[in-house]
């Protein structure tokens, strides 16, 4: 099928070809980029010819870093997260009121697992974590998990805690954090980083029909928001054969890169069932994913300077510390490398990143190691001489710029103006010759790539404050993080990321320019149309 899109605004991202007003489209690739005249030249009786209107024809956005089946959780499970993800919750009520209707709606039986997701303790009007005794007179029969909004860490309620034998006698691990009760040992519900992972490896299991229909109705979320390609950004061994079903049922709209944790790296590098750096039925796994710090809002971002305050179990001088022994880094990263495969480590705090170079050096110091384009995933709080180091050995930083909306505050108190105001620094890193990519971190915060462009423009507190003004960048180096440089990130640059002849025909078609706007409207940019492969996958209703 060919169709011919005329008469409008294409930002191509191409370095040769910038701009143009026509496309041409034939089984699901570009063919041609130029005038609208140039175009409509080339087209035959079979031709569908869309004008657009003067409507901004884009590359369909790319997601650099989120959380896929986190969203597919929030359509399966309670959502119990605040006004940083667009969820209901602004006290510990709510909490409550949102577990109860999902019970309401499910009617779970007697110590079968009640889920909420999207929880942060950084939304409560309270300003502190809900604990057993605000869960257990609710829900006495039942264990309760809320999963923390970090991914790094959750709440359970005393059911849930006597199903992990988590209890006053159980130590608090090294880097990990069980949160006690004033004046006792006994564990107030709270688990974070090391203290957390073995829950979430266990985590209740929806039903596969449930399950399925939340796939496919976060696929549709992430159509609607203009992205052909999304990205799964942390992920189990079951929620991998999830996806796995999910492709081969066809239920794939778009593409979905994900991102197998370390965990079980032993036995996946060598499955080839795994679609390793290839793309089957639209599922493609890019690299292995392995996590150095937590948070810094939540005090566990690894830092080689002290926060401003103690450590979340009251530890003075405290710098946050890294989730594993830095044999495991090695271990991991040499596997992966033996096998082809790219490293995605997240790391926060500058202490982390400084692990994460020095593992990748040590992993491969040949001069081949540069070509591996392993990344760093957040990059938050890295100094300029790693920016320089990135720059040496090939590495690829993705920001979170929607950090300096919703959580600078938390940062300045927590580690100062400095420090806060060089949050992903995309400025000094676009300067040096990188390409950095930005992300949403969904479900840390909403989904909206056009939110994220505008954090990136404006990098505007949510109390009006500038986070940074001169590590501002422009709304098309901004587009470019979403489109080309993303591409470039997941080693997919040569089929995807620019409207140019060979690439694929993922599209996504914006309701204005953003880049004839006021910087203040980006963040109002709206999804007129969302094109995979050459086939419509969403279309917005008419107002």
């Amino acid at each position: 099928m060919r169709t011919a899109f005329i008469n409008g605004h294409l930002l191509t991202m191409a370095e040769d070809q910038p701009t143009a007003e026509a496309l041409l489209v034939d089984d699901g690739d570009i063919v041609a980029v130029g005038s609208s005249a140039d175009v409509l030249a080339q087209v035959s009786d079979d031709t569908e010819v869309v004008d657009l209107g003067g409507k901004t024809l884009l590359p369909g956005f790319i997601d650099p870093h989120s959380h896929f089946m986190n969203l597919v959780q929030f359509a399966v499970w309670a959502d119990v997260s605040g006004e940083a993800a667009g969820g209901p919750v602004r006290r510990i009520d709510d909490v409550i009121s949102q577990l109860k209707g999902f019970v309401e709606s499910t009617s779970p039986a007697p110590g079968e697992w009640i889920v909420g997701i999207g929880y942060s303790e950084v939304d409560l009007e309270e300003g502190r974590h809900v604990t057993v005794d605000d869960l257990d007179p609710h829900f006495p029969d039942n264990p309760v998990l809320l999963f923390h909004r970090s991914n790094h860490g959750g709440v359970l309620n005393s059911a849930g805690l006597a199903v992990f034998d988590i209890t006053a006698d159980t130590p608090t691990p090294d880097a990990g954090v069980i949160a006690r009760k004033d004046g006792s040992n006994e564990p107030a519900g709270f688990l974070f980083d090391t203290a957390w992972i073995p829950v979430a490896t266990a985590m209740p299991q929806p039903s596969e029909e449930r399950l399925m229909n939340g796939i496919a109705a976060t696929l549709d979320e992430y159509a609607s928001y203009g992205f052909t390609t999304a990205h799964e950004g942390g992920t189990s061994t079951v929620d991998l054969r999830s996806l796995q079903r999910a492709a081969a049922a066809g239920i794939l709209k778009i593409d979905v890169n994900a991102l197998p944790l370390f965990f079980d790296i032993a036995q996946n590098v060598g499955d080839p069932g795994i679609p390793w750096n290839r793309n089957e039925n639209g599922l493609r796994c890019a690299g292995v994913k392995i996590l150095c710090d937590g948070s810094p809002q939540s005090l566990t971002g690894y830092f080689t300077q002290p926060y401003l305050v103690p450590g979340p179990n009251g530890e003075p001088d405290w710098r946050g510390a890294p989730i594993l022994p830095q044999e495991v880094f090695d271990q991991v990263t040499q596997l992966a490398y033996a096998n082809g495969l790219r490293m995605f480590t997240h790391a926060n705090g500058d202490a982390a990143v400084d692990v994460a170079i020095d593992t990748h050096v040590r992993a491969d110091s040949s001069p081949e190691a540069k070509n591996r384009r392993s990344v760093i995933v957040h990059s938050q709080f890295c100094r300029p001489d790693q920016i320089d180091r990135f720059v040496e050995l090939g590495l690829v930083p993705t920001f979170f710029t929607n950090h300096a909306y919703y959580f600078s505050g938390a940062h300045r108190k927590f580690i100062g103006d400095e420090r806060t105001d060089f949050l992903s620094p995309m400025r000094a890193a676009i300067d040096a010759g990188l390409k950095p990519t930005n992300h949403s971190d969904a479900g840390v915060t909403p989904l909206d790539p056009m939110f994220t462009v505008w954090t990136a423009v404006a990098r505007e507190a949510m109390d009006g404050r500038i986070v940074g003004a001169d590590q501002r960048i422009t709304a098309l180096e901004a587009l470019k993080a979403i489109t080309v440089w993303a591409a470039y990130e997941m080693g997919e640059e040569d089929t995807k990321g620019q409207l140019a002849p060979g690439m694929v025909a993922d599209l996504v078609i914006l309701d204005r320019n953003p880049l004839a706007i006021p910087t203040a409207e980006l963040r109002d940019v709206k999804v007129v149309r969302t094109i995979k492969s050459g086939v419509p996958v969403y279309e917005r209703e008419a107002a």
